[in-house]
């Protein structure tokens, strides 16, 4: 065992001396693709979701369906920072686009895509589809450096998160821009535009510039700047490319052209030039070998260590402190939807349950607007009336039952509270409203296919629901329904009756139903009362669970127990 363990120390000495990392070269990333179908740039691209190299150009979606998601990105990763130098690269991108409606639909496009910089190997994140470029989720864990996103957004919808309009914004690991500059896309729908994004490390600027109107530069009037230092945020190795996602409508968006280069000035400081560069080399070579030896006779005693820690006995694994688990738990509890949340954060968010973000009220209490800046999250927070009958038991119940209901056309459940004798629930944060200020309200009148969306969006949500979410009711005693105002001032029988043939008239087989004379001997207690199957109400019109096939869409989010919104743009 000495003699093998001799012989790997010594093949690891030599293989540092004769190749030291410390002279490990540093490699800057220099492409541009003007035809992406071309065999080279096929070998250099990945495409994921829908992303595709078509004529030459790139597809970010399709638009045959809603609710979709595509990526483009250069296959090598981009050499961001170097870890032994501390040295941060320059990097600038040229590349051009079309944004354009779909031929066969007028009105209405959305949402847009991005240009982004995310950690070597960032998925697509499940669920993402709509205004979130396909870069984040309800759940995306962004506390961490290795889920950071920074992007350059070319948003086409009017939304309210972001600013009100259709904007080119710089993203900083959230949906709403840290800065934003107006993009007119109406006016140059299917134009090709031109984007140039520069970043330089001495000053920590991104920078970014468009045109529909010649080449971009650095004097364009349409332009944004944005310090941030790339080292903080980011690993070392990431990918760079383009992003889309649509939500209930739909857009074109293509790629034309893509430059890219970067460099690491890796011999920046190395400012002498002649016999002082040879005097540096052999400096560094000797640095290097002597470093080689040092680092294998830590290594050999490293070795030497493991072997005797085997020899003895496992040690509990909790004695890895408290400290990273804290740090580990708390990532965990951040990235975890639904979760508790602090008192003071809603209070804050809701700016103190102020008039002004009130959205609606409902039977038991009243909706606000909050905005989680930590988060860069808006939701809808629901506060329970304090003196509401019951609102502890209602405020138990809606967390049990809609904590469990995870469907694409259910608004989600994004959270709790339940301190200073406050109880609160947070829920997706619909920005367009409720679905009847659509259907019987002032606003712009829905079109058919959209109302037809909706209806599928319902009946997809409903079967989910009836079918396939767990069991989300209790089996009790009928009476339980009783309107509590009542105070108990009823005859129980007559009560009892009256619950039992509602249940029997809404037999989902008509022909179980009773008919009008059976109804009325029930209600006078003439007659028993029906023995109803226990499953009765599991049965489902066939023409509502035929839709399991059907596009990926969200017509339709329904908040649980509060207000209706629907998600008509992302």
């Amino acid at each position: 065992m000495r003699m093998r363990l001799l012989e790997m120390v010594t093949t690891f000495v030599l293989l540092l001396v004769l190749h030291p990392p410390f002279l490990k070269t540093v490699e800057s990333l220099n492409f541009n693709i003007t035809n992406f179908n071309d065999p080279e740039s096929e070998r250099n691209m990945a495409y994921i979701g829908d992303g595709k190299a078509r004529n030459g150009s790139v597809e970010l979606n399709i638009v045959d369906y809603l609710f979709r998601v595509g990526r483009a990105l250069y296959a090598k990763p981009l050499h961001l920072w170097d870890q032994s130098s501390g040295v941060l690269t320059d990097f600038t991108t040229r590349f051009t686009f079309t944004i354009d409606r779909d031929k066969n639909k007028n009105g209405t496009y959305a949402d847009g895509f991005a240009f982004y910089i995310a950690p070597h190997g960032y998925p697509i994140p499940p669920n993402s589809g709509g205004g979130t470029f396909a870069l984040f989720n309800t759940t995306s864990n962004t506390f961490i450096r290795h889920n950071h996103v920074l992007a350059v957004e070319f948003d086409t919808y009017n939304g309210t998160i972001d600013p009100p309009m259709q904007h080119v914004g710089i993203d900083d690991n959230s949906l709403v821009s840290v800065t934003s500059g107006k993009f007119d896309i109406d006016k140059n729908l299917g134009k090709k535009c031109n984007v140039l994004i520069t970043y330089t490390s001495s000053s920590k600027t991104l920078f970014v510039a468009w045109s529909f109107n010649g080449t971009a530069t650095s004097h364009s009037n349409s332009s944004l700047s944005y310090t941030i230092d790339l080292m903080e945020i980011l690993p070392e190795w990431v990918d760079v490319g383009f992003s889309a996602s649509t939500g209930e409508f739909t857009e074109h968006n293509v790629i034309y052209t893509w430059d890219f280069s970067s460099t690491l000035n890796s011999d920046a400081s190395d400012n002498s030039s002649g016999g002082g560069n040879g005097k540096r080399k052999v400096w560094v070579i000797a640095l290097a070998t002597s470093s080689a030896v040092l680092v294998a006779v830590v290594v050999s005693v490293a070795v030497w260590a493991m072997m005797r820690k085997k020899r003895r006995d496992k040690v509990d694994k909790s004695n890895d402190g408290e400290g990273g688990a804290n740090l580990v738990k708390f990532d965990l509890d951040r990235a975890t939807i639904p979760r508790r949340f602090d008192y003071r954060e809603l209070l804050a968010a809701t700016n103190g349950f102020a008039d002004d973000r009130k959205l609606g009220r409902g039977a038991s209490g009243q909706v606000y607007k909050g905005i989680l800046s930590d988060l860069g999250r808006v939701v809808a927070v629901k506060r329970i009336f304090a003196k509401f009958a019951n609102s502890e038991r209602v405020f138990i119940n809606e967390v049990r039952v809609i904590s469990r209901l995870i469907h694409r056309n259910l608004v989600q459940f994004v959270g709790w509270c339940h301190e200073q004798g406050e109880f609160l629930l947070l829920f997706e944060y619909m920005p367009n409203g409720s679905l009847d200020t659509h259907l019987f309200g002032d606003k712009k009148p829905l079109t058919w296919d959209v109302r037809y969306k909706v209806a599928l969006g319902v009946a997809a949500a409903v079967r989910y629901l009836h079918e396939d979410a767990e069991q989300c009711y209790v089996k009790g005693n009928v009476m339980d329904v009783v309107d509590e105002r009542l105070n108990k001032e009823f005859n129980v029988d007559e009560m009892r009756s009256l619950i039992i043939v509602g249940l029997w008239c809404t037999n989902p087989n008509d022909k179980e139903r009773p008919k009008a004379a059976q109804v009325i001997k029930v209600l006078e207690l003439e007659a028993p009362l029906p023995e109803l199957p226990l499953d009765m109400h599991d049965c489902f019109p066939p023409s509502l669970v035929t839709y399991s096939e059907q596009p990926n869409f969200q017509s339709i989010q329904t908040l649980p127990f509060t207000d209706s919104f629907i998600n008509v743009g992302r």
